[in-house]
């Protein structure tokens, strides 16, 4: 076998590059005013080509959840994580688009956070979390809603 021409192999040589836009929300709910956010969060990831949305106070149950991926079955995938003790009051989610982002054996580990707003919460929160994470893969990507602020009213 001849080696490849110096065209060819300059060629195979490239290094390619590839972009995603990535985004995070408070949801504060998924209705406001009767209508349900999800149809408008599903426009907007497809309008402004958002690869991958973190969503905060997503209030879904695994119930909820699963309908929405039969809704959006073209579109997203919705993975959820809920607050046990407050199901429909808490939990954080992460869209994907499903045109921009294609399921395959890579890994990308996101940790989407939403952070109690309460000073004494917010910091046992953060202690668990620092505790806890070596247990779980190194993320790639960290977002959310930190809550860090100086008074729980902010």
């Amino acid at each position: 076998m001849s080696p490849a021409p110096p065209q060819a192999q300059q060629t195979m040589n490239k290094c390619i590059h590839s972009n995603i836009k990535v985004a995070s929300l408070n949801m504060k709910g998924h209705f406001h005013e009767g209508n349900n956010k999800w149809l408008h969060i599903n426009q907007q990831m497809r309008d402004d080509h958002l690869a991958i949305l973190a969503l905060q106070e997503t209030h879904l149950d695994e119930t909820q959840a699963a309908s929405l991926n039969d809704t959006f079955i073209d579109t997203l995938h919705i993975i959820t994580s809920t607050d046990p003790d407050h199901p429909l009051a808490r939990g954080v989610a992460i869209a994907l688009n499903k045109c921009l982002v294609k399921m395959h054996e890579e890994k990308l580990n996101i940790l989407n956070i939403y952070a109690p707003n309460d000073p004494s919460e917010n910091q046992w929160f953060w202690e668990t979390i620092h505790d806890n994470i070596i247990n779980l893969p190194q993320p790639d990507m960290l977002l959310g809603n930190f809550n860090i602020v100086e008074d729980s009213i902010d």
